[in-house]
């Protein structure tokens, strides 16, 4: 498949067939000016198939996506949903038989008029736990923060009181450890 798209990500379960996430842009490709739609793409049919996430004309979005596979095969996506202007809101959306459940704005404890969220990376452990790394771009000021679900809701920690928007990676360790790395200006 071809598309006028960027931010990609990609997982692949355990039967080998991968899952994309992505941007597509409707108006043109400007990350700042375009409206955004949240396209995921699969193989697992024998064929590519692709459908909308989230087509909530997003504009100026600019911070990706992360797509995960758990122990089932269920696919995730974590994004962003910006408005005309801040705050942006994270969402948290699972594949299903009849497109997506989404859980929005899983961090709304962490509103600041002026902030954006992104970029983002998303890994389960082996009780299949979420585990999400994300900045918050306040303009001069910003942050990372780290959620999870492990406990039934979402809790977050703030991991570097920087803002850090080069790139954000998680992985689990065997024992359930999450370790993350950043990109630093």
């Amino acid at each position: 498949f071809k598309e006028n798209s960027s931010y990609t990500d990609i997982a692949i379960d355990s039967k080998g067939n991968a899952h994309i996430c992505y941007f597509n842009y409707k108006n043109g490709y400007s990350a700042y000016i375009a409206e955004v739609v949240i396209k995921y793409a699969t193989n697992s049919s024998g064929t590519w198939h692709t459908e909308t996430i989230s087509d909530t004309g997003i504009p100026r979005t600019a911070a990706g996506v992360s797509i995960a596979v758990d122990s089932n095969d269920n696919v995730y996506a974590v994004y962003k949903i910006n408005h005309d202007s801040p705050p942006s809101e994270l969402h948290f959306a699972k594949k299903i038989a009849t497109g997506w459940d989404v859980q929005k704005n899983i961090d709304d404890g962490y509103h600041h008029p002026s902030c954006y969220y992104g970029p983002y990376a998303l890994a389960f452990d082996s009780s299949d736990n979420a585990h999400i790394i994300y900045n918050s771009d306040c303009g001069s000021w910003g942050s990372t923060r780290y959620a999870t679900n492990e406990n039934g809701v979402w809790e977050y920690t703030e991991v570097y009181f920087q803002k850090s928007d080069y790139g954000a990676s998680i992985a689990i360790d065997s024992f359930d450890k999450p370790h993350y790395v950043l990109g630093i200006k």
